[in-house]
């Protein structure tokens, strides 16, 4: 199957894969990581309080003070399901993972830049007129074939507890839908594996209430909505082709 040469770029460009955009889907929304977690300011919403649990109660909890940088962002598995024991808290889970074959536009080719032993070139051939025409380019080509298109579904949660947990719930979903309303947002941010940045579309449906998951009598509170994204997996090596060095033309006969 031929490769069509569109879309393509000149200079090397990255992958992505799907830690990435969990990545991207919490820095989008304002998460900053500190430490090994990540954590998200909402105007109106206290931090989260370090746990206050025997084993916390030490030096290096007397000494970072007594709330996280932020509201804390927890990454759950699809098959967990237990609720975190500090709030508030965002709980982001990544539902599900499905090609997109219908913005499969054609087999193309994500970038042709010079390979690292590439030498410069030169192909002359003659137009009808008589004159010349001088190509430059490489002897040698990286190549890499584009990312196949993928929808990436994830489950947004945001939990509270306390006499203030429906108010505190509803300010973190206010924050979260307007980062990524139901359509025309702003997208999704994802930096590839050499750190550029790759802008994706993202929809949003919800959100609904997780009156099942709550414990009315410690006054909490929690909604979920989902948002799916329009991704791509790089799942291609890059790979090296010899460029053509010479050409031999007939205006009758074609090529030779």
């Amino acid at each position: 199957m031929p490769v069509l040469p569109i879309y393509i770029n000149t200079a090397r460009t990255g992958d992505v894969w799907l830690e990435d955009f969990d990545v991207g889907l919490v820095e989008t929304m304002g998460g900053v990581i500190v430490g090994q977690d990540y954590y998200i300011s909402i105007p109106g919403v206290q931090p989260t309080p370090w746990p206050t649990d025997r084993e916390s109660r030490s030096v290096t909890f007397a000494q970072r003070g007594e709330y996280m940088p932020g509201v804390m962002v927890t990454f759950a598995s699809p098959d967990d399901r237990v609720i975190p024991f500090v709030y508030p808290v965002i709980v982001v889970r990544r539902e599900s993972i499905e090609p997109a074959p219908s913005r499969w536009a054609s087999r193309h080719l994500k970038y042709r830049a010079p390979s690292d032993d590439a030498v410069a070139a030169q192909v002359q051939h003659y137009n009808p007129d008589g004159s010349q025409t001088t190509l430059n380019g490489h002897d040698k080509y990286e190549e890499q074939l584009g990312g196949h298109p993928y929808d990436i579904t994830y489950m947004i949660s945001v939990l509270a507890d306390g006499e203030n947990a429906e108010s505190i719930a509803q300010k973190m979903l206010k924050h979260v839908m307007r980062v990524y309303p139901p359509r025309d947002g702003r997208g999704v941010r994802v930096k590839d594996s050499i750190g550029d940045t790759r802008l994706y579309e993202i929809t949003a449906e919800g959100p609904t209430t997780l009156r099942e998951s709550l414990d009315l009598v410690d006054h909490q509170a929690a909604y979920m909505m989902m948002v799916k994204i329009e991704g791509e997996l790089d799942l291609n090596d890059p790979y090296v082709s010899t460029s053509t060095r010479s050409m031999d033309f007939n205006w009758y006969n074609g090529v030779s």
